[in-house]
């Protein structure tokens, strides 16, 4: 692949993850801060929205730790940190649309938004080591 197309392909995926990332974060800031109530009767529509983040994270997050090499142990530790965060983010996010009642939908979504504003931190922090 030319250099130019590869590094046009890695800041497309960069970007595809930081808008998924930003999606997912501020959907459930939204749901939980502002919206509440309001998003009883849409939540099926929501479901596709959720499971393309998901989906749009993970993907390009694998090809942005495998385009990248050089990592120290200190990244790995960091970026496991991350990565368990972020599985805690989709699974209350995918617990909080199955939601029964009210008070326990907005406790997990609640929980995926603040677990993901931890997320971005941590990835805030490891963009700047590395």
């Amino acid at each position: 692949m030319d250099h130019g197309a590869g590094e046009l392909l890695r800041i497309l995926v960069r970007w595809v993850h930081v808008a998924c990332a930003a999606l997912l974060v501020g959907g459930f800031f939204y749901a939980r801060f502002v919206a509440e109530d309001s998003l009883q009767a849409p939540r099926n529509r929501l479901r596709p929205w959720l499971w393309s983040t998901i989906v749009g994270l993970v993907v390009s997050g694998l090809y942005n730790l495998l385009a990248d090499h050089g990592h120290s142990r200190y990244y790995w530790i960091w970026l496991v940190i991350k990565l368990l965060l972020a599985v805690h983010v989709f699974v209350s996010a995918a617990l909080a649309v199955a939601a029964r009642t009210e008070a326990e939908r907005q406790r997990r979504t609640a929980s995926a938004a603040i677990s993901g504003l931890l997320v971005i931190a941590v990835a805030a922090y490891l963009r700047r080591i590395y």
